[in-house]
């Protein structure tokens, strides 16, 4: 059986901050309102079907082929398959890149039954045009941008992003010409993760942002015929996949739980000091939450180079069984004579 041991090391030549989630008591809502412990309600386990699917505009060059993973000098991809390979010097062996699904698919259908101790398993599929491009638009970026800017001028409050104000135009179409190849494409899928790597963040979103959720998007033909009512994760690059994926299970599981400050999110939130800032969520240990915003310092040997889940997270979800809780209740200075 295995173990969960968290323990605090104090060094006298430096100073580590911690997230405050390491902190707080596993059953916080019980000590905040003596009815519900710190778990979800919902049972989150199962086998799930979902799709990845890279967006392309006919005008827009970059958004054509197929994403690929290549080596940068300045920016190294950091990660290892699991027979130890690193993802570098993979990329390297096969001619400096490589389509992005010879290491995003395994790595994400790796991911969840890695977290969950096998309670939750998602198979991945990228969804091509062709081996080497992508499921494009109909009608050219140029046109959406001509209509979102008329929708800018009508809306003040809208700001010039394409992608987030026309998001249903957009992947209707891309749906649409998905079913004309296969009409079985959206049968027995879960999920949908539409990427758009080749735009801009202002094209994108406002500049700011590199990903989003709709929790419940409807997708048509234009007989009117459903293909697909379910939520969705939108990011430029399949890298933010899991990232925002967290946000939609943290929503079916029903967090924050009553009793809990808010975080102004639905679901797990983010978290980094971009939300300090903010009066949100702060987290120190950045290297080891997926969810926390803005970067992260992976593992150069990492398995597939993502980050984890939080502890606090795993327990919500139920990934993280009571047996496999080691309680240590000594004090804080017990545990450093211990160590000494």
């Amino acid at each position: 059986m295995k173990s969960i041991l968290v323990v605090l090391l104090l060094v006298s030549d430096a100073i580590f901050t911690y997230s405050q989630d390491m902190l707080t008591p596993i059953d916080e809502v019980t000590a905040a309102n003596n009815s519900q412990s710190y778990v979800s309600s919902v049972n989150i386990t199962g086998n799930l079907n979902e799709l990845v699917i890279p967006v392309g505009f006919p005008d827009k060059a970059n958004t054509i082929s197929f994403p690929i993973l290549e080596n940068k000098p300045l920016y190294p991809l950091v990660g290892q398959f699991p027979d130890g390979t690193l993802l570098s010097d993979y990329i390297a062996q096969n001619g400096g890149s490589i389509p992005e699904d010879l290491w995003y698919e395994p790595a994400l259908n790796n991911y969840f039954t890695t977290v969950s101790g096998g309670l939750y398993n998602v198979n991945f599929q990228f969804i091509k045009k062709t081996n080497n491009t992508r499921y494009l638009t109909t009608r050219d970026f140029s046109d959406f941008a001509d209509l979102n800017s008329l929708i800018v001028g009508l809306d003040k409050n809208k700001d010039s992003a394409v992608v987030i104000n026309l998001l249903g135009q957009i992947l209707n179409e891309i749906a649409q010409n998905m079913y004309t190849d296969n009409p079985n494409v959206f049968n027995d899928i879960d999920l949908l993760h539409f990427t758009f790597q080749g735009i801009t963040k202002k094209e994108f979103w406002n500049g700011s942002y590199g990903g989003t959720v709709k929790y419940n998007m409807t997708l048509r033909l234009p007989n009117g015929q459903l293909l697909y009512n379910k939520p969705i994760s939108i990011q430029i690059n399949t890298g933010a996949v899991l990232h925002e994926y967290m946000h939609i299970i943290g929503a079916v599981a029903g967090y924050p739980p009553t009793g809990n400050v808010s975080t102004g999110f639905n679901g797990f939130p983010d978290r980094g000091s971009d939300k300090q800032r903010s009066g949100g969520h702060y987290n120190m240990i950045w290297d080891r939450d997926i969810m926390y915003h803005n970067s992260s310092l992976r593992g150069l040997h990492s398995l597939y180079g993502e980050a984890p889940i939080l502890s606090h997270d795993l327990i919500f979800l139920g990934w993280i069984r009571p047996e496999e809780i080691l309680i240590v209740n000594q004090s804080i200075q017990l545990i450093l004579i211990i160590l000494n």
